[in-house]
């Protein structure tokens, strides 16, 4: 089977005004297969993703944070060709024990 996998992720944390920290993260990744594998066929496959993010002490052991994702797809198996985009807003409160 010759298969090719290439992926990347960078991510940084940066604590600022003394109780925020900004969060980022950007990752991309393909796959490509280039034989015939069963029913599967060939394929390949693109993906890249981002998140964003500020988290907000309100004490030394809990915070509230709120975050943006965003993650778009794109490939294709055989002659079919697929896309798909989903973008994410949330929000947490974490206390430590």
């Amino acid at each position: 089977i010759s298969t090719q996998y290439d992926a990347f992720d960078l991510g940084v944390k940066v604590p600022f005004a003394d109780r925020y920290t900004f969060s980022a993260n950007y990752g991309w990744g393909s796959l490509d297969n280039k034989q015939t594998v069963g029913a599967v066929g060939k394929y390949n496959f693109d993906v890249q993703a981002y998140q964003l993010a500020l988290t907000y002490d309100l004490s030394k052991r809990t915070s509230v944070t709120g975050y943006y994702a965003d993650t778009s797809w794109d490939g294709s198996k055989a002659a079919r060709h697929d896309s798909y985009d989903a973008s994410l807003l949330g929000f947490g409160l974490r206390h430590q024990f």
